[in-house]
């Protein structure tokens, strides 16, 4: 049985999550590797570190498939002393294609946000906002974020409380009254405080989201929204594993041969202590 392109797991991220619907700032799709290169076996993983690339290696991956695209801003030099060059130095070396699903999978149905609102139970009643110039005609587009109604209502610590057992996150931080009662939510995975403004017009009790500074909890406090900070990395780190199965999914429609493996490595950078 012959083995998929690098090509060929492009077009099946595309049809997932079409690249189109990306933000213009992003840098999403193949970052490092050839196109044409044929794949065995590849993992899934949230971030394009020296320590993913080094278990996509150790695992005999040709491609390692991220959230979080290792290059965004433009570079005029990859010099092997700096982390980057030296992972994409490493990344070519050993036969690793890089591959990024960024803001094109977080609007995407059944991307990061949806994953998230399905873990709630969430009915779903729109984003909070919709890009310009985006093509809708494919029905893949979901939006900048979602709102929506929580299967019943629950107090604020109840929610945080819920939110950090389903995320297995180990840490969770709340904006608002402990017992006040949430019932409609807004959520954005990664890093999402500046829909404060969206997600209050849209009637949400609720914000759910990562990487809320001290001044977006103020605007909040002052809109009357609570916000339930579950960290970026803990938000965003549930669409490994259907990402993995979605790309096994495609394998097998296709008749062509594709171990997908997950990291089982990667964790939060962030750390708690109780003190």
């Amino acid at each position: 049985m012959k083995h998929p392109t690098v090509n060929l797991l492009i077009q099946w991220i595309d049809r997932l999550a079409p690249f189109a619907n990306a933000e213009e700032w992003d840098n999403c799709g193949l970052l490092v590797g050839d196109p044409q290169a044929s794949v065995s076996r590849v993992m899934v993983a949230l971030d394009p570190t020296a320590q993913t690339v080094a278990e996509a290696v150790a695992k005999g991956c040709q491609a390692l498939v991220t959230h979080h695209p290792l290059l965004i801003q433009p570079v005029k030099t990859v010099r092997f002393d700096h982390p980057a060059g030296a992972l994409i130095a490493r990344a070519i070396r050993e036969g690793v294609h890089l591959i990024a699903a960024h803001t094109n999978l977080d609007v995407a149905v059944d991307g990061t946000n949806h994953t998230l609102a399905s873990l709630l139970r969430l009915t779903v009643e729109g984003p909070l906002q919709r890009a310009v110039n985006i093509r809708e005609e494919d029905g893949r587009y979901a939006g900048l974020g979602l709102a929506g109604t929580l299967p019943e209502p629950l107090s604020l610590r109840q929610l945080a409380l819920e939110l950090g057992g389903l995320l297995q996150s180990q840490w969770v931080r709340f904006v608002g009254d402990a017992e006040r009662e949430i019932s409609r939510v807004g959520l954005c995975t990664g890093s999402g405080a500046g829909f404060v403004e969206q997600a209050a017009k849209a009637g949400c009790q609720a914000l759910i989201t990562g990487d809320v500074k001290y001044h977006d909890a103020h605007a909040a406090l002052d809109r009357g929204l609570a916000l339930v900070d579950v960290g970026h990395f803990a938000s965003e780190r549930i669409i490994v594993e259907p990402l993995a199965r979605y790309l096994s999914q495609c394998a097998l429609r296709e008749g062509v041969a594709l171990e997908v493996t997950t990291s089982s490595l990667e964790e939060d950078p962030f750390q708690t202590l109780v003190v």
